[in-house]
This record gives C-alpha cells, sequence and structure tokens, in this order.
C-alpha cells in the first residue's frame, strides 16, 4: 500500500515538473535560511558547554571600588589571590592559574639551536589542574606530570604541526619571547566544540612565568594591588558547594591580607564567581574574545522559525491554487472506491517527497551560504549534514514541513465532492470557512 502510494506520488511530482520545482526551492531556501540560524544560534549557546560537570565551573572575577566612589567590573584577578585561594579555599575540587599571554616563538633549527620565527602564538601561563577541570583529550605526555616543573610547555595537536611538522614534538625546544626556553612535554588535542580556550595553543608550566623577561618585572605573586584582565582563575567547586560560600572565603582572604598590613589601594575590592557558561555572553567584564549576546540569539530563533512557516505557507498557498486541477484526478478515484484517508495519506506522500527533495536541496546549498557569508558568521563555525545533532534537526524540519506544508492541502483536495469534481465546479465547494482559511494564509504570506 505505502509502496503504491509514493509510486503514484512520484508520477504526479513528474507530471508537473514546473511547479514542482517552485515548490522545491521555496521550501529549499526557507529550510536553508532556517538551518544556517540553527547552526549560529546552537554554535554559540554551545560555548563551553561540553565539559563535565560544567555547572560547577566557575571564573573568579572582581569588582573594584576606587576611593573616589566609581567602580568597574574586571576578569581578572590580583597575582596573590591565586595561592592563598589554592592553600586556604575549602570546597573546591580544583583551583588553576591561568595568565594570558601572546609573544613570539623562535623554534629550534637543524642543529638544535633556537632560530627568529614569524610565529606568534596565544599562550597561557598553567597547573596541571587545568587539564582537571577542562575536557582536553591527551595525545602524548602525561597530565600529571607535564607542567610540574618550570621551562615545560604543552602545545595543541595542530600547533605542534606548525612548529614541528610530521617530526616528533616530545622533548624539542621553544624559545618564547628572547628569554623563555621550554621543552615540549605533553600534546593534546585541539577543541572540536566552541570554547573560550579555543584561541591558546601553547600551553606553559605557570612557574615559568618568572623566567619569561617580559613578565618578570610586572608579575609578583604577593600583589594584592595589581589586577590585570589576563590574570584569570578558575575554579571548580565539590558537589553541594554554593559560590556565595566561596565569595565568602575570597573576602575572608582579602580582609586577612589587609589586616596583615600588606599594601592594598583598593580597600573596597570583592571577589565574585562568574559561571562558565555566562563568560560567553556577559558583557560587564573584559573579554579578551568575541562575546555574543543572547536576546540577539533568541530573536534570530524566532526568524527562523518565521522563514520556515512562511516557506510552508507558501507551499499551502501554490497547493490550494492549483486544486482545480487535480479535481478530476480526485473525483475519478472516489467513483472507484477511494476513501478520503486514502487520498489524504496519497497527498501527504507527495508533500513528504517534495519535502524531502527541499531538505536534501537545502543541506547541500547551506556549505556554500557558510562559506560565503563566512565574515559575518561566528568564528570555527563547522558544518556536517548528516552528523550528530545536525541530522536530528534536517528529519525534524522534514516531518514538521510535511505536515505543516501537507495536512491542509491534503484535507481540501481530500474533501471534493465527486459530482463537482468531475465536473470541475469544486471552487463552488470552498466556500465559507475552506475560503477563510485560504485568505487568511494568502494575507499571512504577504504580511
Amino acid at each position: 500500500m505505502l509502496k503504491s502510494y509514493f509510486t503514484i506520488a512520484w508520477r504526479n511530482l513528474l507530471r508537473r515538473p514546473l511547479s514542482t520545482t517552485i515548490h522545491i526551492l521555496g521550501l529549499a531556501t526557507g529550510i536553508s535560511a532556517c538551518l544556517v540560524i540553527f547552526l549560529v544560534v546552537r554554535h554559540e549557546l554551545a560555548h563551553d558547554q561540553f565539559h563535565p560537570n560544567h555547572e560547577r565551573i566557575f571564573r573568579v572575577v572582581m569588582n573594584a571600588e576606587m576611593f573616589d566612589g566609581t567602580s568597574f567590573n574586571l576578569s581578572g584577578t590580583p597575582p596573590a589571590l591565586y595561592p592563598v585561594l589554592a592553600r586556604e579555599a575549602s570546597g573546591l575540587e580544583q583551583v588553576a592559574p591561568f595568565y594570558d599571554q601572546v609573544t613570539k616563538v623562535s623554534l629550534p633549527n637543524d642543529q638544535g639551536q633556537p632560530r627568529k620565527s614569524e610565529i606568534t602564538s596565544r599562550q597561557a601561563f598553567t597547573q596541571a589542574e587545568f587539564f582537571q577541570i577542562f575536557a582536553y583529550e591527551w595525545l602524548k605526555g602525561s597530565p600529571t606530570t607535564a607542567l610540574a616543573s618550570p621551562g615545560q610547555v604543552v602545545l595543541t595537536q595542530k600547533q605542534a604541526q606548525l612548529y614541528f611538522g610530521q617530526a616528533e614534538p616530545l622533548g624539542k625546544t621553544i624559545l618564547y619571547g628572547d628569554s623563555l626556553l621550554a621543552t615540549v612535554t605533553g600534546v593534546v588535542r585541539d577543541l572540536a566544540q566552541p570554547s573560550y580556550f579555543a584561541e591558546y595553543t601553547d600551553f606553559i608550566s605557570y612557574s615559568s612565568i618568572g623566567l619569561l623577561s617580559e613578565l618578570k618585572m610586572i608579575y609578583n605573586e604577593n600583589d594584592w594591588d595589581t589586577a590585570t584582565g589576563g590574570n584569570l582563575v578558575f575554579i571548580k567547586l565539590t558537589t553541594g558547594t554554593t559560590p556565595a560560600r566561596v565569595e565568602q572565603q575570597l573576602a575572608s582572604m582579602r580582609q586577612r591580607a589587609i589586616a596583615t598590613g600588606q599594601k592594598i589601594k583598593e580597600k573596597r575590592d570583592t571577589y565574585k564567581l562568574q559561571p562558565l557558561a555566562d563568560i560567553h555572553f556577559n558583557p560587564e567584564y573584559d573579554s579578551l574574545f568575541r562575546q555574543a549576546h543572547r536576546p540577539t540569539l533568541y530573536a534570530l530563533a524566532l526568524v527562523a522559525t518565521v522563514l520556515l512557516l512562511v516557506a510552508c505557507i507558501n507551499f499551502v498557498n501554490l497547493a490550494t491554487a492549483q486544486a482545480t486541477q487535480r479535481a478530476k484526478e480526485v473525483g475519478i478515484r472516489k467513483t472507484l472506491g477511494s476513501t478520503q484517508g486514502h487520498l489524504m495519506a496519497q497527498f501527504l506522500g507527495e508533500a513528504g517527497l517534495i519535502a524531502l527533495a527541499a531538505v536534501g536541496l537545502a543541506a547541500a546549498l547551506t556549505g556554500p551560504w557558510l562559506h560565503l557569508f563566512a565574515d559575518y558568521l561566528p568564528p570555527r563555525l563547522t558544518y556536517r549534514p548528516f552528523s550528530g545533532e545536525n541530522l536530528v534537526f534536517l528529519i525534524g524540519i522534514w516531518l514538521t514541513v510535511s505536515l505543516l506544508a501537507g495536512t491542509y492541502p491534503a484535507l481540501v483536495l481530500a474533501r471534493f465532492a465527486p459530482a463537482l469534481a468531475m465536473k470541475n465546479q469544486v471552487m463552488a465547494s470552498g466556500r465559507g470557512g475552506k475560503a477563510t482559511v485560504r485568505k487568511g494564509l494568502i494575507l499571512a504570506q504577504f504580511a
């Protein structure tokens, strides 16, 4: 039965190539636009959501209040905070420092001596705890010892290939700036998911900060007064620990530092915990990278829904406008014994085939659209049409469009009275509710 429905549907579509093409192109345009917006919204909302227990990961931020009453928010913290936090705080599963640095690197020549290079990388001085908080896959080296000593560095896979090609990277040396010579002790896989850390390719042991001449004079681990946006601290709370509890401990640590007579100019600074999921969207704290705007993403999702509805309404209007061309077919089928349910299944099958072709065309068009508008889209936006969530989305779109676009035309066509259909008087039966619905759909389409 189903085979005969689709066989007849296929023949009917081939018999009307122009209208079939118009239907497919109209739906494909709307579906492709909807798919592009879906990819953008999903990419932005997925930032750092792939880390295990990401809801328990926070960044320590601060609000600095000056003596003149003005205040400002800062994503970084003073250097003195991290060692005290790691040593004294309770309720923390992991604590990791993260110092941002951008400098040129010099790579070894054939004799193993550093040579000047035009490569500029983004480095982070951190410790092993960072890789226990965030989901990096290790390809070479040991996560527990790779950053244990000064002068060690862990590279991402692509960066290791950029530096050394296909040669074994472990044991190779890299000169950062003009003074920090680091040995490669590990390689991790590049992050495949959107992340705040996607730009970082070189992870240098935190104890190496004093070896880099440009940082040696400005970085003091006992300094409570100087905070920069690049000196970050990430923590992972234990199960059951609340951010408010940790914030109270942070306030106590600062008060103890003041009580011991350490030099702190901005005595009314306060520390807060910012959820990992908030970093990509919160403009209140300075960011080293591009941020997204949640209301805009939600508005885009609404636009995608409207585009899909418009495409479906366009399909319905075209299908019902061509209803008179199918009138005799309906009359003959009913005369030969077809029920209204059989006819609805037949026309829904046709709508399903058109929607399937439109989804396939939209999937093929989306790649070129993303390439054409790459300058306006988030960086590292990837598209694999038949994998994971994309495939589920396409199947959902196909089912939704088939039902939205096919149900009303199928209902209209299946309800033609056989006698009127055989006499081509179907329009006379289109008074009342049906006519009102058609007018409403046309009004909605133009609106």
